[in-house]
C-alpha cells in the first residue's frame, strides 16, 4: 500500500485494461483525454506487452500509471495450464479474483475499471481483475477495441454459421453485467441490442480513435513513415484488404487487384487487417513477385499509407473512417461482398458495383475528373458514425464524463 497525497484521494481513479493491438488503438485516446482532466489513470497490459508503442509512450507521458501483479503473471503462464478439469481450474481462477486481483484493485484504490468490448469475464488476464471488480461493486465500462462498420447482422460467415446451428444471433446477455457497454453510433446500438443487450445498458458516445481531436494528435505523434520512392512517379493506390470469412468474394478480389496492377501508371500497395485474418495465400502473393507496381505493405502505418496516396480502395475495413478523415477520394466496391456498410450510399465514397466501375473511377480521379464530396457530406457523416450524434459535443470528453459518472454522458 503507498500513501496517497491529498489531491491524488479527492480524484477518480481509473483502471484500463488492455490486451491487443486494437485496444491500444481504440482505447489511449480515451486514457489520454482522461488523464488530462480530474482522473488518474492507470493502465494493464492482460496479454502480452508490446515493445516500444508510440500510444502507450504518449500516455505515459501524459500521466497515465502501467501497473501488473508479478503473481498473477506468473499463475497465468505458468500454473494455469497444469489444471486438467475445467471444474477446478475455475475454481482456482475465482481464488486468484478474490485476491491477486482484489489487492490490486485496493493497493491502486480503483474507482472504475475499463475493458474492452467482450462477455462479462473478459479476456486473458482481465478475468481476475473483473471479477475482484465485480464482487467489490465498482463502476465497470466495456468501451470499444474496433469499430462495426456493418449494418447487416449476419455480417460473417462465423455468425451465420452460428444462426444456422443455434437458431439464434450471437448472445450478448452476459455484456448487461457491464455498468454500460458503450458503442459509437446508433447503428451499432441497434446491432447491440439484436444480440441481446439491454438498451438501458447501451451508451452512445462516438468513436475515440477516429474523432478529430485524436486523429489531430495521432497524426503528430506517430512515428511511421513510408518509403516514398515507390511508386513516386505514378498515381498511387493503397488497398486494404478485407477479412476474407466477412461474406467476401475472395477471387473476385484478386481479380480487381490483377486488374488494377494492369494499368500503366499505377502503383499499387495492399495493407491487409491488423486481426491477421487478411492476407492473401502464398499462391496469389506469387502472382506480384515479378511485378513493379504491386507491394505488400504490412509493417507500414495505415495513416501514412492513406496520407501518401492518391487514392484509397476499402470496402470492409474500419480503417476507412481514417481516409474519411484525412478527406481522401475512397473508392467502395460494394459488389466484392455480401454485406452493407456505413460507407455505402454515404456520399463520402465513391460506391462501385463492378470492376468496371471500379477501374473507370480510379482513372477519371487520375485525370482530375471525379467530383470531390462536399463539406456538407463530411460533416453530416461525422455527426452520425464518428461524433454518434449531432450534438457536437467533444467525443473524448464524453468519455471523461462517463467515467466521472457525470449525468451529461446520455443514454439512449
Amino acid at each position: 500500500m503507498f500513501e496517497m497525497t491529498e489531491v491524488n484521494r479527492k480524484k477518480t481513479k481509473a483502471l484500463f485494461l488492455l490486451r491487443s493491438y486494437n485496444d491500444m488503438d481504440h482505447i489511449t485516446p480515451i486514457i489520454w483525454k482522461c488523464s488530462q482532466s480530474e482522473i488518474v489513470c492507470y493502465f494493464m497490459f492482460v496479454d502480452s506487452e508490446p515493445s516500444n508503442d508510440y500510444r502507450i509512450d504518449f500516455i505515459k507521458k501524459s500521466g497515465a500509471i502501467k501497473i501488473h501483479s508479478k503473481t498473477i503473471n506468473f499463475y497465468h503462464r505458468h500454473i494455469r495450464e497444469y489444471f486438467p478439469f475445467t471444474h477446478l481450474l475455475r475454481m482456482v481462477d475465482f481464488i486468484v479474483s478474490c485476491t491477486l486481483g482484489n489487492y490490486l484493485l485496493r493497493k491502486n484504490s480503483i474507482d472504475v475499471v475499463v475493458t474492452e468490448w467482450s462477455g462479462k469475464a473478459g479476456r486473458e488476464k482481465a478475468k481476475y481483475i473483473l471479477r475482484a471488480a465485480f464482487i467489490n461493486k465498482l463502476r465497470i465500462y466495456s468501451v470499444p477495441h474496433g469499430y462495426n462498420i456493418y449494418t447487416n447482422l449476419d455480417f460473417s460467415k462465423t455468425v451465420i454459421d452460428l444462426k444456422n446451428k443455434m437458431g439464434h444471433w450471437p448472445d450478448f446477455s452476459s455484456r448487461n453485467a457491464f455498468t454500460s457497454y458503450v458503442v459509437q453510433h446508433e447503428s451499432s446500438r441497434i446491432f447491440c441490442e439484436a444480440y441481446g443487450i439491454k438498451k438501458h445498458k447501451l451508451l452512445v458516445l462516438g468513436s475515440a480513435r477516429f474523432c478529430r481531436e485524436w486523429v489531430m494528435i495521432n497524426d503528430k505523434i506517430s512515428k511511421f513513415a513510408v518509403n516514398n520512392q515507390l511508386g513516386n512517379n505514378s498515381f498511387k493506390i493503397v488497398f486494404f484488404l478485407p477479412q476474407w470469412d466477412y461474406n467476401v468474394d475472395r477471387k473476385g478480389c484478386f481479380r480487381l487487384i490483377v486488374s488494377l496492377s494492369q494499368i500503366p501508371g499505377l502503383f499499387i500497395r495492399l495493407k491487409g487487417s491488423t486481426r491477421e485474418i487478411a492476407d492473401l495465400y502464398d499462391d496469389e502473393e506469387r502472382e506480384f513477385i515479378s511485378t513493379d507496381n504491386v507491394v505488400f505493405s504490412k509493417d507500414e502505418s495505415s495513416v501514412y499509407l492513406i496520407k501518401w496516396s492518391d487514392v484509397v480502395v476499402n470496402f470492409a475495413s474500419s480503417i476507412g473512417l481514417e481516409a474519411v478523415m484525412q478527406k481522401k477520394l475512397i473508392i467502395n466496391p460494394t459488389y466484392l461482398h455480401s454485406n452493407t456498410t456505413i460507407f455505402d450510399d454515404s456520399d463520402v465514397t465513391i460506391d462501385c458495383e463492378s470492376l468496371d466501375s471500379v477501374t473507370e473511377n480510379i482513372m477519371k480521379i487520375k485525370k482530375n475528373h471525379t467530383t470531390i464530396p462536399t463539406s456538407r457530406s463530411y460533416q453530416l457523416f461525422y455527426e452520425k458514425f464518428i461524433e454518434g450524434s449531432d450534438s457536437e459535443e467533444n467525443v473524448l470528453k464524453k468519455y471523461v464524463d462517463l467515467i466521472l459518472n457525470k449525468q451529461n454522458a446520455k443514454i439512449m
